[in-house]
């Protein structure tokens, strides 16, 4: 419904019960503002959006007044210009004048407002007052004699990010910003906070001093790290990307950013960076750096090689989390015209049983935009805020908005930013009884996979009267495609989805082009665009079970897959061509390094969970002798004499992707109808001295890719510190007779790991978090079941040590 007002002497229709600030901003009236933000509530506390409002005897804030039919608003009066004037001289009598050291220079809402609203000098002489700085982390600065106390930082966290990680203290001129004793602000989306403030309190503390703003060239793109395929926008200076920002999508990522997308750039830069090509002589334990006409001979002498000596079945490709789909359909071009189908991406799935028994690639089932239609979710195995940091932000804005239910099963408690519903904490091996449970409560004649036996309980049909009504949603997370019953979990989510009145199910792809490198031909049973093969290859799984000869590693490393410690003994004892952006792991195995570019150094298209394909641009040109890893395959290709393998340039390969069609078609998550799944047999523990408990099935925060390894900040803070150690329940700890932050074993099969052990009551009892992507934990590869005792007496000051550094 619209009613009619009168803005600055116009007669305007605007919406009823909207406020003052948002009608004037809807008819293109600016008012100055500070602590307002369209994403936030509204405090109306910094005052510079006074207007006159006729009848009203004093200005009132615009962003807290609602209008009514018939109001008179003046924004430009001379009552609303001395207000607005009267809060400046406030806000500056304390804000320091170092605008030409500030990295808010430029592009500062105060430093704007200052010049059309604030006076020539000021008439405040006495001393201004000075704020202790603050420590909130590698990632963000501070400087908080500038802080205007808008507390936008605040809000964000306490509304958006779920962690209310600041607050505000005192009153007048003794209030602060500032985080709780001796916290740092940790959160998976804490850099925004930096894009919120509107003046230099915040600041981003690796781009700090690096450049101004109007320096910058701005560049388009799509962030490199999960399959939300946030929009982002890359600014550079030269041959140096210096600041990544968030790119306004309103149905994808709104106006954030998650911190892993915003400050993985500095990674970049790093001293590993392979910036020639190297080759490992016979005999030789060091690599040498040469020619890239050298390194290729060598790579091609060794494909040559093991091609005729074992033949093709022995040369596989391993695609790592970060290709592009060009790079994807070159490399199974390549490796299929040497007469092999061995290569894939999905390196950290441990059941493949499904290939070839699925009607399309698995994705999420709709856009991300219908969460807004569903009623209620249930999440299978997933971690929001590791596997796809924004997905909680929109499940919160949700929750705020519509009564969203949110069910969750899982061994960790993910209810730190969320309001669930229930959730059922359990070791990953009970998740398919407890599925099966809430299967049959839905259907008591629905089938089972082979060797599951359970019941339906109260619970599960109580949660099952909640999921049966109106829209829902059944997703399975990383830490269910990792699981060893993948596809029984698969199989009935499915079940459950058909039976809801109106429901899907899906699935979170673990990397951002999890979907277009395997549209694109990086699967073993499917070419291009989903073609029949005649002949399988092997999965990533099988060529590491079963070693081969000669591995051909694109943007992979060991961290990048299940069995890190076993894929680097394995690497070192067969041939390698590593094409990748780093050396300092490769240089260990690898015969030939070939110098790849990376996020922002190369062009390409993704495809993000929810279908759509994005392309990306090259931002700066690839550092030393790097080069895009099409490129690198082209020339392979054409030195092998493969045929139709003369691609010019990108477009060429990009028009294969765009002549194919329309591939949503492909996109499909159901199973073939006489797919059975059988449920796999119980990991089993180490002998020897321990306690056994259940590896959760998830990977560092910033471990996840080459990339995120190396950007420092992101490997100072205090969630990648903690992925570094192990956590069980404070109950099992207890049982142990461990103390938090004490020092323990971790037995497998063959390996034992020396670690700190802590408490973290989100864990499920009976299980071990232990992560995968981090050096710590490296030789406990793919073991699902870990023993953990109490570490030797002498070994415990030095684990301690290690745990205060």
């Amino acid at each position: 419904m619209n009613i009619v007002v009168t803005i600055n002497g116009k007669r305007r229709f605007v919406r009823d019960r909207t406020t003052v600030f948002e009608a004037c901003r809807d008819t293109g009236v600016y008012i100055p503002h500070f602590c307002f933000h369209p994403k936030l509530s509204v405090p109306a506390n910094c005052r510079m959006c006074l207007v006159d409002i006729e009848k009203m005897p004093k200005p009132v804030p615009s962003c807290a007044t609602r209008v009514t039919d018939g109001m008179v608003i003046r924004t430009n009066s001379p009552k609303a210009i001395a207000a607005q004037k009267g809060v400046m001289e406030f806000l500056l009598i304390n804000h320091p004048l170092d605008c030409p050291i500030c990295d808010q220079g430029g592009e500062c809402q105060l430093q704007d407002l200052a010049v059309g609203y604030g006076a020539s000098a000021t008439r405040f002489g006495e001393s201004k007052r000075v704020v202790i700085e603050k420590n909130l982390g590698p990632l963000i600065s501070t400087s908080m004699t500038r802080c205007i106390h808008c507390t936008r930082c605040v809000r964000f966290g306490q509304e958006v990010a779920g962690d209310m990680e600041l607050g505000m203290t005192g009153r007048g001129e003794h209030a602060e910003i500032m985080p709780f004793i001796q916290n740092t602000v940790d959160s998976e989306v804490s850099g925004n906070m930096i894009d919120i403030c509107p003046v230099g309190a915040l600041n981003s503390k690796p781009f700090q001093f690096s450049a101004r703003t109007w320096e910058m060239k701005r560049s388009p793109g799509v962030a490199p790290h999960d399959s939300w395929g946030s929009y982002v926008t890359l600014q550079s200076i030269g041959s140096s990307i210096k600041r990544v920002l968030p790119r306004d999508h309103e149905e994808i990522n709104e106006c954030w950013l998650s911190d892993r997308d915003r400050f993985s750039y500095t990674g970049l830069g790093s001293r590993q960076r392979l910036l020639s090509p190297f080759v490992r002589d016979k005999g030789s334990l060091k690599p040498r750096q040469t020619e890239w006409q050298e390194a290729l001979d060598a790579a091609v002498a060794k494909i040559e090689a093991t091609v005729k000596e074992h033949g093709p079945e022995q040369v596989g490709v391993l695609l790592g989390p970060t290709s592009v789909s060009e790079e994807a359909l070159l490399a199974g071009e390549f490796i299929r015209a040497l007469g092999s189908s061995n290569i894939d991406n999905r390196l950290q799935q441990r059941d493949m049983s499904m290939d070839g028994s699925q009607g399309g690639i698995p994705w999420f089932g709709s856009s991300i935009d219908d969460l807004s239609l569903l009623n209620s979710i249930l999440l299978v195995g997933a971690d929001p805020a590791r596997e796809l940091p924004l997905l909680p932000l929109r499940l919160r804005r949700l929750q705020r908005e519509k009564k969203l239910k949110i069910f969750s099963i899982g061994a960790q408690d993910i209810g730190r930013q969320l309001s669930l519903e229930r959730q059922r904490l359990l070791p990953p091996s009970q998740w398919p009884q407890e599925l099966a449970r809430l299967l049959l409560a839905a259907d008591p004649s629905s089938s089972l996979p082979a060797g599951l036996q359970s019941e339906a309980d109260a619970d599960a049909a109580a949660d099952w009267e909640v999921l049966r009504q109106g829209s829902t949603a059944v997703l399975l997370g990383a830490e269910a495609r990792r699981h060893p019953a993948y596809s029984s979990l698969k199989f009935m989510t499915q079940r459950l989805a058909k039976l809801c009145a109106d429901g899907y199910d899906g699935v979170l792809p673990e990397s951002c082009n999890t979907l277009g490198a395997s549209l694109a031909g990086g699967i073993p049973h499917h070419g291009f665009m989903r073609d029949k093969m005649e002949r399988g290859g092997k999965n990533a799984r099988q060529m590491l079970a079963a070693p081969l000869k000669l591995y051909i590693l694109i943007n992979c490393e060991p961290a990048d897959v299940l069995e890190a410690q076993q894929a680097h003994e394995i690497f070192q004892d067969a041939a390698v061509i590593h094409i990748g952006g780093y050396m300092d792991v490769a240089r260990g195995y690898a015969d030939v390094m070939l110098p790849a570019a990376l996020f922002g150094e190369r062009k390409g298209a993704v495809i993000n969970l929810e279908g759509n394909a994005v392309t990306t641009e090259e931002v700066v040109p690839p550092p030393g002798e790097a080069r895009p890893v099409w490129k690198i395959l082209r020339m392979l290709g054409s030195m092998l004499r493969f045929e139709n393998f003369g691609y010019r340039d990108l477009d060429e390969l990009r028009t294969r992707l765009i002549s194919a069609g329309d591939f949503g078609g492909l996109l499909v998550n159901s199973l073939e109808e006489e797919f059975v799944p059988t449920l796999a047999p119980a990991a089993e523990a180490a002998d020897g001295e321990g306690t056994a408990f259940e590896r959760i099935y998830n990977v560092a925060h910033f471990g996840t890719d080459q990339l995120l390894r190396r950007a420092e900040p992101l490997q100072q803070t205090r969630i990648a510190k903690l992925d570094r150690q192990a956590a069980l329940h404070s109950a099992d700890l207890a049982e142990l007779g461990l103390k938090d932050g004490g020092a323990a074993v971790l037995r497998v099969p063959g390996a034992a790991v020396d670690c700190v052990v802590r408490a973290d009551d989100r864990v499920a009892r009976g299980c071990l978090r232990a992560p995968w992507g981090v050096e710590e934990f490296a030789a406990l590869g793919a073991a699902g079941t870990v023993r953990v005792a109490a570490a030797a007496a002498a070994a415990e000051p030095q684990q301690a040590a290690a745990a205060a550094a």
